[in-house]
Parts: structure tokens; sequence; C-alpha cells
């Protein structure tokens, strides 16, 4: 994968490299990148899943934008949302609209004050389960059958 995907910076092939282990895992039947930051997301993530359906959302977000919207509900699904632009109302979407069986990856958790505030309330809120914090980014299981915990880890 490094030699077919090249000029990457350490963070930006660590994160994919995390992305294509999650979605190797999970085999997810969407992901939703928002506002990716890099266009090889997409390559890794479908790297790790063949079936995975793959959906680049660069606007404000609605869950009318996805053609399998019904699905969402309840399938597995992996959702990509970097804390810029409008991050609570997708997050908030987001968490209202997935499945139990889906996971949230938010990127740039510890960018600012505002952002760890965010991601602090997003940890003791009810529609989610397990978060891991990997100070670049957070790891949020929306499973709430399971114990709530946070992990930090020295990603």
């Amino acid at each position: 994968m490094e030699e077919l995907v090249y000029g990457l910076d350490r963070r930006t092939r660590k994160l994919c490299k995390l992305y294509f282990r999650l979605v190797n895992y999970l085999q997810p039947d969407f992901f939703l990148d928002f506002f990716p930051s890099s266009p090889c997301y997409r390559f890794y993530v479908t790297a790790a899943c063949k079936k995975v359906s793959y959906h680049q959302i660069n606007h404000e977000f609605s869950f009318d934008d996805v053609n399998e919207k019904e699905h969402l509900a309840t399938k597995c699904c992996v959702a990509h949302i970097p804390l810029t632009n409008n991050y609570q109302d997708s997050v908030d979407c987001v968490l209202n609209n997935l499945s139990s069986d889906s996971v949230l990856v938010l990127e740039g958790i510890k960018k600012d004050k505002d952002t760890n505030l965010f991601w602090k309330k997003l940890i003791k809120d009810s529609r989610v389960g397990v978060t891991f914090d990997l100070y670049y980014c957070g790891i949020v299981f929306l499973k709430t059958n399971m114990t709530k915990q946070n992990y930090i880890v020295n990603y």
C-alpha cells in the first residue's frame, strides 16, 4: 500500500493505516467520509473491504443525500468526520441515524479548546458506548449495551 500511495505525511499515513485496520476488522457496509483532507482514505478503505460503499461528503450533510439511507439505520457503517466546518451538526446527525453496530471516527479532537470540550461532552453522551482517545483522533463505538468506558491510547 505504501508503494501505491506515496507522498503522504507521517500523520496522514498513520491515519490511513488505522482506517484500513478498522474497516478490515468491521467489514462495514458503508463508509461516510466527511470533508476528507486526503483522497488516499478512499483507497485504503476500499482496499480493506471490497463490499464497502464509500460516500464522500463535501457539503452540508443530510441523510437524504445518501441513496441507501434506508439501509444506514440497520447496517454497519463507519463515519469519518474531521472536527472542522460545521462538525457539531454532522456528528449529531450521524449519532441519530446510524445503527448501534456503527463506528464514528473524529479527527482533530485535541485541535483546540472547543474540539476538546466537544470530545469530552461526546464521551458522556447517552448515544455513545466505548470511546478511544488516540490524541490525533477519537473512535466512538455506538453500541450502548457495552459498559461505557473511555480509553486513552498512545497512538
